[in-house]
């Protein structure tokens, strides 16, 4: 028990340094960036934490995107990891918690990946080594950039471990002995478990889960063709049978309510999450695996900047990189080793997600090859998986290089010992290993930068929001600049907030990410784009001014932001038809009340004069 205590331990430490800034500054004022993706997570992790202490419908939202409101479990709302780490989020804020909980993500992952591991290999180093695969090569490097549900994966590990032992079968005397009885609680067993586990995986990404069963579904076929006389016996297929209807049974009978808000609550979709166009172009170049990018701490900076430039922009899903060294060992431990069941399996189901992770046309030295399909292309045309990320597949290439690694490393020690003795062979076999790893290890500590939160949000003066209370807010949230998401998260949810980064159905039910059009939305995002802006014609202020009575909105806030945050003051105060409060970093605007009192500090005189004074 002290030596996985003490790799788990080692773990969290290594964990920790990606955020190491944090730590040093303060965990609450310091993010990778205020606004995107990450915006959107610590929004998602506030939200579950508000739905505990508040007793709301954690699936269907109409804080965000008011009046319209928006579906959660279209989102990657990531409602599992919220609920978990509700006590942080109230405690210290989602800011706090949403550093945390990228911490935990990353060290339970490779903690999970380590203890399935040691169901299968006795040497603890090995299982270590095979953990630091898991939870901090390429696919973790890059997820740590942004995406929170997908580096958030200690599940995997323990889904695909009950996969395989319902594949391999009760290990108990009884099954070859006939007790069918005994046989089918064993299976019964593992179903349920497995139905279990795929629920709270629902609630953490359903994107993974639609991956898992994919990847489940090609490790059966692939087991059929590496081992057909044991994988197609009659009390094999029986057992695999019970086990996959029982988690569906306990599954479906746990998802049933979500799923159907899913596919027919408010906000639902009826097409992919993203135009399938848009996410084929999240693909894994066929060098990605070898030429590291800007996620690795060490290679020559030529290499880096090539490594990235095969998916610009995206370094967050550039995650098919483990290195030439780590690669050439594995293919070598796969021949060697090739008559051992799970390493052989290993070398195909690592193969097989390298290519899915190509996507729908082979790409080479950022060249794409249009003439060359690949397997990918059908999945797009498989509804519920065609809003799959191929690029994402690279981590199950880390979980297959991972068990290749551990059970390999074990092998070959084995042999090292009848030559050298044990202990020179566990030497030798480490230091190999080490060397293999070494250009895989990630860029971190990640750059961390200011978190700019107004003390309106922070402080009692948000009380001048009536509770639950729907406001616009400026910058009105549209990606990448959805602030006040964020700050709607410090404030308690103290009100609802029109707009919003989240998935939402257009005219033909598939989604976007945007929110529901609008006139006051379109208008703001015109004055944080563009320097100067035309000024809005009365039309416009009308329409913004009759768009925000229908919806019942009383108060705007304006924080100083964009290209031209005077001209946006000056277009709300004539839609308010008064002049705002500023305090605390923001102006308010109250909708028909007229000319306001101050709410101290800066006066509600000349508007523009006091933008000019905070942003100068």
């Amino acid at each position: 028990m002290r030596p996985t205590f003490l790799a788990i331990i080692a773990y969290f430490a290594l964990a920790a340094v990606a955020m190491g800034q944090a730590w040093v500054h303060g965990p609450s004022t310091r993010s990778q960036v205020f606004g995107g993706d990450l915006a959107l997570h610590q929004w998602m992790i506030g939200w579950a934490a508000f739905c505990v202490t508040h007793f709301h419908n954690p699936f269907v939202s109409q804080w965000i995107n008011f009046p319209y409101g928006s579906n959660m479990l279209v989102n990657t709302s990531e409602l599992a990891v919220g609920v978990v780490f509700a006590p942080v989020t109230v405690i210290f804020g989602p800011v706090t918690s949403l550093n945390v909980v990228f911490v935990c993500g990353i060290a339970l992952s490779a903690t999970s990946m380590f203890l399935v591991l040691r169901r299968w290999v006795d040497w603890i180093p090995a299982c270590f080594a095979g953990g630091l695969v898991f939870g901090f090569t390429g696919y973790q490097a890059a997820e740590s950039l942004g995406h929170l549900q997908l580096l958030f994966v200690p599940l995997v590990p323990v889904i695909f471990w009950i996969f395989i032992r319902a594949l391999e079968g009760n290990p108990d005397s009884q099954e070859d002995t006939g007790d069918r009885n005994h046989l089918k609680g064993y299976q019964v067993r593992l179903g349920a478990l497995l139905g279990l586990v795929l629920s709270i995986q629902f609630f953490i990404s359903s994107e993974v889960v639609a991956s898992c069963a994919l990847v489940g579904a090609i490790t059966i076929a692939a087991l059929a063709v590496l081992r057909p006389r044991q994988l197609l016996s009659k009390k094999r297929l029986w057992g695999l049978g019970v086990t996959l209807g029982t988690a569906i049974g306990v599954a479906g009978a746990l998802l049933a309510y979500p799923i159907f808000v899913l596919f027919r609550g408010p906000g639902s979709i009826s097409g992919p999450a993203q135009k399938v166009t848009s996410l084929a172009s999240y693909r894994s170049d066929l060098l990605s695996t070898v030429v590291p990018t800007r996620n690795q701490l060490l290679g020559p900076t030529g290499w880096k900047a090539l490594g990235t430039s095969y998916l610009p922009g995206s370094e967050s899903e550039n995650s098919a990189y483990i290195g030439i060294l780590l690669a050439a060992f594995c293919i070598f431990l796969v021949v060697r080793y090739r008559h051992e069941l799970l390493v052989a399996l290993g070398g195909v189901m690592s193969l097989i997600a390298l290519v899915l992770g190509l996507g729908n046309r082979l790409m080479v030295d950022g060249k794409v090859h249009p003439s060359i399909p690949l397997p990918f292309s059908v999945v797009y045309h498989v509804p519920l998986l065609n809003s799959l990320i191929s690029a994402r597949f690279s981590l199950y290439m880390d979980f297959f290089v991972a068990i290749i690694l551990a059970i390999g490393l074990e092998m070959l020690r084995s042999d090292f010992a009848i030559s050298i003795g044990p202990r020179k062979a566990g030497a030798a076999a480490a230091i190999i290993c080490l060397v293999a790893l070494i250009p895989a290890v990630p860029a971190w500590p990640l750059r961390l930068r200011q978190v700019d939160i107004p003390r309106f949000f922070t402080s009692s003066l948000v009380a001048r929001i009536p509770t639950g209370s729907p406001v616009v807010a400026y910058p009105y949230p549209y990606y990448p600049e959805n602030f006040a998401m964020i700050y709607q998260a410090a404030s308690d949810f103290r009100f609802k907030l029109a707009g919003g980064y989240v998935i939402v159905p257009d005219t033909k039910g598939n989604g976007y990410f945007a929110p529901t059009p609008s006139i006051i939305g379109t208008t703001l995002r015109t004055f944080f784009t563009e320097a100067h802006p035309p000024p809005p014609s009365s039309a416009i202020v009308l329409g913004a001014r009759q768009e925000l009575s229908k919806w019942g909105v009383k108060d705007v806030v304006l924080v100083p932001k964009g290209a031209d945050p005077i001209g946006a003051s000056r277009f709300l105060s004539k839609v308010a038809g008064s002049r705002p409060d500023n305090s605390g970093g923001v102006s308010l605007w109250r909708l028909g009340a007229g000319a306001t009192e101050s709410l101290g500090g800066i006066g509600a005189g000349n508007t523009a004069s006091a933008v000019t004074a905070r942003t100068g």
